[in-house]
C-alpha cells in the first residue's frame, strides 16, 4: 500500500485479526454549504476502533490518493493531520452530498487515515481484512475527482445508456430491441462519446490497482464526480452495452469515430466490468489468482509500491490461491520475492503454460528468466491460455500432445537455487529472423508496410525450404502466421476462414503491377479505404506487434517475441500447449525467451517424432 506522511498522529495498536478504525466526519447541511464558504472550513473528524464482528454501519471510500506533495489539513481527534488534496476534495464534497438536509456525522473507512501507514505489520494485517472491509460496508463511495462540464455530460450519457439497457434486459422485447439499441449507441456523434472517453482516460482512478477490488467487492456503490453521481451497477450496465455495441457493429462501422472511442473505453475499463461479472458468478468466493492476473494484465494499472500489483488484487482471489501469497511489506520482501512466489505458486497449480506470460523485464538481472513480471506494462500475450474459470476449458493447440507436467520438483526451487527442471524436447533451431512490424494502422504507408512485411517473410521461407512441395505448403499457410492460427475467440482458425483471402488482398492489392499513377491518387485512396475495411476482422487478430518472425533450420515459419535471435532453440515442454524459444547459456542450461507460434509444431508433431523427452534446465 501507499505511504501517507501525516503529521505525528498517535495511532493506538489494533487487534490484527478483526479490528479496524472508522472515521466520523462532521457533515454540512446543503443550505449551510451553499451560504458559506464550505471549502474554507476545517474538516473535523474523529477516529475510533471497532471490531468487524460488531461494527456500526459505515461507508468505505474508494479513491486515488493523488500527489503526495500537495497537502491540506483536517482535524482528527483534535489533532491537525495533513492529507492529499484529492482526499480533501472527496471529504469536502461528500460531507455535503451524503449529508442530506441536516447536519450530522458521516461514518467512513478511509485507508489513508484508518491504517497507520508507517507501520508495515499493520498494513499487511489490514490488507488481509480488506475483502471484509469493502464487502461489509453499507455502501462504497467511489470518488473520481472534481466535476467539470465534460464529466457531467459523460455521467448523464452513461446513466442514460445504463438505465435503458437495464430496462431493456428486463423487457420481454429484449431480443428484438437490442439491435436497434446498440445501433443507436454506435451512431452517437463522436463529440458526445468523447466525454465518456475523457471520464475514463482522464481520471487517474481507473488506473489505481486497489480500486478494482474496492469497487467490485461493494454490495452497493455510488460513483461521485464532484456532486454528480451514478449508481455503480448502472455504470456497469452502460459498460456492458458499450462492449456489445462494439462487438456487434465493429465490422460495418470499422474506423468510425464512435466505434474507435467505444473501443478505447472498453480497452481501458474491461477489467472492471469482467472482474465484477466473474466475482458475481463465483457467488462471492472469488476468482483464481491466474484468472485475476490475466484480466488485469493488459490494463494500465499503477501502484506506488509495485508489490501492490499483486497484493492489491488478493481481495478478489479465492481463498485457496490467496493463502499461497503471504502479504509482507517489510524491506526483506522485495518485488523479486513477490514475483518469484507468485510464479512458483502458479506453476505448481497450472504447469508450464504459465511461462507464456514471461517477457523481457526491467527487473533485477538476478531474477530467473522463467519468473513472470506482472508489473510490466504489456499487451495480452500470444496465447490467451485456457487456465482457470476465465476460459472455456479447451486449448487451441496441443504442442506437447496429451503429456502432463510433473510439478513435484517445483517446491524445492528458491531464489537462492532458482534452476527450474522441466521435461521436453528441443526440436529445432531459429535459423533467420525477420523485421518487427511496428507501423500504426493510421500511418499513410500502412498498407505498403503490410505488403513489405509479408513479402519479407515469404522470402525467408523461400530461402529456407528447398523441397518445392514443402515450400508450396508453407507459403500457402503463411496467412496463419500473423494471427497465430487463431480465431478472435481464442479457438483454432478454420479451413473456411477468410484469412487466406484477406492475406492475398493485403499482399496483392498494392502490388507493383497495380500501383496507380499520380492522376489516380483519389482512386488509390478509395481502394485503400476499402481494403482496410474489408480486412478489418483479419487484422484485428494480428499478433505482430512486439513480436518477430523467424524461420527454423527445418524451414518452419514462426512468430516469437521481439528478442528472438538466430541460434535460439525451439522447445516443446511437457504439459504445455505451445512451443517456447529458449536460449542456451553454454553451461547446459537455458534462459527463457518466450512463447512461440511455429507452423507444423502446434499439434504434438515434436512429441510424435521424438518420443524421448529430456531434462531441460531453465535459469
Amino acid at each position: 500500500m501507499e505511504r501517507l506522511a501525516t503529521a505525528a498522529f498517535d495511532y493506538k495498536p489494533l487487534d490484527a485479526e478483526r479490528e479496524i478504525r472508522l472515521l466520523h466526519v462532521q457533515t454540512l447541511a446543503v443550505g449551510a454549504a451553499d451560504s458559506e464558504n464550505s471549502d474554507g472550513q476545517l474538516i473535523t473528524s474523529t477516529l475510533f476502533h471497532v471490531s468487524l464482528d460488531s461494527c456500526p454501519p459505515y461507508m468505505a471510500l474508494s479513491y486515488v490518493w493523488g500527489d503526495a506533495k500537495t497537502r491540506l489539513p483536517i482535524s482528527v481527534n483534535d489533532s491537525v493531520v495533513s492529507i492529499t488534496q484529492n482526499l480533501h476534495q472527496a471529504l469536502s464534497s461528500l460531507r455535503i452530498s451524503e449529508a442530506g438536509t441536516g447536519e450530522g456525522v458521516l461514518t467512513l473507512w478511509v485507508d489513508a487515515l484508518c491504517i497507520n501507514q508507517s507501520n508495515d505489520a499493520e498494513k499487511a494485517a489490514q490488507v488481509q481484512l480488506m475483502r471484509r472491509i469493502y464487502r461489509e460496508a453499507t455502501r462504497v463511495l467511489i470518488w473520481l475527482g472534481p466535476e467539470n462540464r465534460e464529466s457531467t455530460a459523460a455521467i448523464h450519457q452513461l446513466r442514460d445508456i445504463g438505465s435503458r439497457f437495464q430496462n431493456l434486459k428486463q423487457s420481454p422485447m429484449y431480443g428484438l430491441g437490442i439491435p436497434s439499441f446498440l445501433q443507436d449507441i454506435a451512431a452517437r456523434p463522436g463529440p458526445e462519446l468523447r466525454s465518456v472517453w475523457h471520464l475514463f482516460r482522464g481520471r487517474p482512478y481507473w488506473r489505481r490497482v486497489w480500486v478494482i477490488q474496492e469497487a467490485v467487492l461493494a454490495r452497493h456503490a455510488t460513483v461521485w464526480c464532484g456532486r454528480c453521481s451514478i449508481d455503480w451497477n448502472i455504470l456497469l450496465q452502460a459498460l456492458r452495452a458499450l462492449y456489445l455495441a462494439q462487438s456487434l457493429r465493429r465490422a460495418e462501422a470499422a474506423g468510425t469515430a464512435a466505434l474507435l472511442i467505444i473501443a478505447d473505453v472498453n480497452q481501458d475499463i474491461a477489467h472492471f466490468r469482467v472482474c465484477a461479472e466473474k466475482f458475481r458468478e463465483s457467488g462471492g468466493q472469488g476468482m483464481g489468482l491466474m484468472e485475476m492476473l490475466w484480466w488485469t494484465l493488459k490494463a494500465d494499472i499503477q501502484a506506488t509500491d509495485p508489490r501492490d500489483r499483486v497484493y492489491g488484487l488478493l481481495g478478489l482471489v479465492k481463498e485457496g490461491d490467496r493463502s499461497r501469497i503471504p502479504v509482507d511489506y517489510s524491506a526483506a520482501t522485495t518485488l523479486d520475492n513477490v514475483l518469484f512466489t507468485v510464479t512458483r505458486a502458479l506453476l505448481q497449480k497450472h504447469g508450464p503454460e504459465i511461462l507464456c506470460y514471461c517477457t523481457p523485464s526491467l527487473l533485477s538481472r538476478s531474477l530467473p528468466s522463467w519468473v513472470v513480471d506482472w508489473t510490466a506494462q504489456k499487451k495480452v500475450r500470444l496465447w490467451t491460455t485456457r487456465i482457470g474459470g476465465a476460459w472455456t476449458g479447451y486449448r487451441a493447440f496441443a504442442a506437447s500432445k496429451e503429456s502432463r507436467w510433473d510439478g513435484s520438483t517445483i517446491s524445492s526451487v528458491s531464489l537462492e537455487e532458482p534452476a527450474l527442471r522441466l521435461t521436453g524436447v528441443a526440436v529445432d533451431t531459429v535459423s533467420k529472423t525477420g523485421s518487427q512490424f511496428n507501423t500504426s494502422p493510421q500511418a499513410p504507408d500502412y498498407l505498403q508496410a503490410c505488403r513489405s512485411w509479408f513479402l519479407e517473410v515469404e522470402q525467408l521461407v523461400r530461402d529456407a525450404v528447398l523441397d518445392p512441395v514443402v515450400r508450396k505448403d508453407r507459403l500457402a499457410n503463411l496467412w496463419r502466421l500473423p494471427i497465430a492460427d487463431k480465431k478472435l475467440d481464442g479457438g483454432r482458425a478454420e479451413l473456411d476462414d477468410l484469412g487466406p483471402h484477406h492475406y492475398r488482398l493485403l499482399i496483392g492489392t498494392i502490388s507493383h503491377e497495380t500501383l496507380p499513377t499520380k492522376q489516380e491518387g483519389g482512386k488509390m485512396k478509395k481502394e485503400n479505404e476499402w481494403v482496410l475495411k474489408e480486412t478489418y476482422e483479419y487484422r484485428r487478430r494480428w499478433y505482430l506487434y512486439e513480436r518477430r518472425p523467424f524461420v527454423t533450420g527445418d524451414g518452419r515459419p514462426g512468430l516469437g517475441l521481439a528478442d528472438t535471435r538466430p541460434g535460439d532453440r525451439i522447445c516443446v515442454l511437457e504439459g504445455a500447449s505451445v512451443p517456447f524459444v529458449l536460449r542456451p547459456n553454454g553451461k547446459g542450461e537455458f534462459r527463457l525467451v518466450g512463447e512461440a507460434y511455429v507452423y507444423g509444431l502446434m499439434d504434438g508433431e515434436a512429441i510424435e517424432c521424438d518420443a524421448s523427452l529430456h531434462s531441460i534446465l531453465l535459469v
